[in-house]
């Protein structure tokens, strides 16, 4: 069975993002040589899934940041053509359908990058397995929520990190 592993920053009030998707309000600057232990996260997965506003945001960093791994973007309608990398797949079917797709693929560790509705999805599913959360000292008082409505669940915490900037990185499993 695939792991799902929703690795993402949020806000001290569990924001994801501002109302309109912005994420200006994330350290721009981070001491030199510190990925936040992603380079590392980054390395143990073997696909990415997101939601069509993430896709979209992520399109405003400048280049495609991963070529290197299949991703999988859930929307309902057709994505750019734009030449950004052939790694990309739009997806339009049920969670359940699309992860059991993966599993029979040979995928085991698929990082759920957002956004609010396609992380909500996967926890009505019951299919994340993971979360990997680095808490930003920002609150945003709007904007859209990590937890928006998913199914009530239980997290074993198996690790806490403090980072530079004051940020804290928590990571939980789903107890079983």
């Amino acid at each position: 069975m695939s792991t799902v592993v929703l690795y993402a920053a949020i806000s001290l009030d569990g924001k994801l993002a501002r109302p309109d998707g912005a994420l200006d309000w994330l350290p721009q600057i981070q001491p030199e040589g510190e990925d936040y232990g992603y380079g590392e996260f980054y390395a143990g997965v073997d696909a990415l899934v997101m939601g069509r506003k993430t896709f979209d945001q992520v399109l405003t960093f400048g280049s495609w940041p991963h070529t290197d791994r299949p991703c999988y973007v859930f929307s309902h309608h057709t994505l750019p053509t734009l030449p950004i990398s052939s790694s990309i797949q739009r997806v339009c079917e049920p969670v359940p359908d699309w992860l059991a797709q993966m599993e029979r693929a040979g995928f085991e560790r698929i990082w759920l990058v957002g956004g609010g509705q396609l992380a909500a999805d996967f926890f009505t599913a019951g299919r994340v397995d993971e979360l990997i959360l680095t808490l930003v000292p920002e609150v945003l008082g709007e904007g859209i929520a990590l937890f928006a409505g998913p199914a009530a669940s239980s997290w074993q915490l198996v690790q806490q990190q403090s980072l530079a900037g004051g940020l804290i990185q928590l990571h939980y499993q789903r107890k079983s």
